[in-house]
């Protein structure tokens, strides 16, 4: 298992720290080096929360507090780069409490076609999150899931 770290330098995002972070926390035998792609968006952002670190919404806001118009333009990078290393499959951290339109069923599968007919290449997006919310997952990264080193 590949996994990939799409360092943005938006505020809330996980720290990048190698096996000893981000791959330690998953915990599992056969995960490869963490990837760390670069994709600033600061310039995009410019004073926005995400950018300025203030009035950085709570976990126990509603998910409309914490909406990044466009993220998840970030797997366009991160399937590019599975693509050009044989990697068929990548997983996108999508909740089902979602409210978003850049995280359903009809948008991967327009993504992918459109990314498929630009890079040449056919990597299939899964969402292993799809049927969980926020408190699901934040319990699946508890400290005793060896998760220390996630950021709130």
């Amino acid at each position: 298992m590949q996994p990939i770290y799409v360092r943005s330098g938006l505020s809330g995002n996980l720290r990048a720290r190698g096996r000893s972070g981000v791959s330690a926390a998953i915990a599992r035998p056969r995960l490869l080096e963490l990837v760390v792609l670069d994709m600033p968006l600061a310039d995009v952002y410019a004073d926005h929360w995400s950018v300025t670190g203030r009035d950085i919404p709570g976990g126990d806001t509603p998910d409309e507090a914490v909406y990044l118009p466009a993220q998840s333009a970030a797997a366009d990078q991160s399937r590019l780069w599975c693509a050009r290393h044989d990697i068929n499959e990548l997983a996108i951290g999508s909740l089902e409490s979602n409210p978003f339109a850049d995280a359903t069923d009809e948008f991967f599968e327009t993504f992918a076609g459109l990314l498929d007919a630009s890079s040449g290449g056919s990597v299939r997006f899964t969402r292993p999150f799809a049927q969980l919310d926020k408190a699901a997952v934040m319990r699946l990264a508890s400290p005793a899931a060896g998760a220390d080193d996630v950021v709130p």
